[in-house]
C-alpha cells in the first residue's frame, strides 16, 4: 500500500481506532494499529508471529486487530459504492479508455479474485477448503477505467 493510500485509510479509522494513555501505560498509536492490521492481513501470519515485528503481546495485536478491522468495514461501508456509467456516451469512453490504456478493446470493467489463506474454522468441515489443499476465503475486486 502506498503512503497516501494509507494515510487516507488512517484518516477515516483514526477516530474509532484512537485509546487514550492509561496510568499503566501508553496507548498504541492509531498508525500503529492501522500497521498492524494491514500486515496482519497481508501476511496470513499468526498473531504469535507478529511480536517479533511488533513488540507488542499477541492478545494486544488480537483486540487490535479485530478492533481496527471492525473500524475498516465500518467506514469503508459508508463510501460511495462503485458509480457504473448511465448513458451510452459514458460507457462508450469507458471502453475507450480501456483501449487507449491497456490494449484491451471492448472492455467495460476487471474482476479479480485470490484465494486468502485462512485457518480452519471450529466445525467448518470442507466448507473453506479449496483446490490448492488448504483453507481460505476469496477476496474479489471489480475495477474501472479509471488509472
Amino acid at each position: 500500500m502506498d503512503v497516501p493510500s494509507f494515510d487516507e485509510l488512517l484518516s477515516l479509522v483514526e477516530p474509532l481506532i484512537r485509546k487514550e494513555d492509561t496510568g499503566m501505560h501508553p496507548s498504541i498509536s492509531p498508525s500503529e494499529r492501522l500497521s498492524i492490521t494491514l500486515r496482519y492481513l497481508v501476511s496470513g501470519n499468526s498473531f504469535e508471529d507478529l511480536i517479533f515485528m511488533t513488540a507488542r503481546s499477541p492478545q494486544a495485536i488480537g483486540k487490535l486487530v479485530i478492533d481496527t478491522c471492525e473500524a475498516i468495514i465500518l467506514c469503508l461501508k459508508r463510501q460511495q459504492p462503485i458509480k457504473t456509467p448511465k448513458t451510452p456516451e459514458e460507457w462508450i469512453m469507458t471502453s475507450d479508455t480501456f483501449k487507449s490504456a491497456w490494449h484491451f478493446p471492448n472492455c467495460l470493467g476487471a474482476i479479480d479474485g485470490k484465494l486468502i489463506p485462512i485457518k480452519k474454522s471450529v466445525k467448518s468441515g470442507s466448507f473453506y477448503f479449496n483446490y490448492k489443499k488448504f483453507f481460505s476465503i476469496v477476496l474479489m475486486d471489480v475495477v474501472n477505467n479509471q488509472l
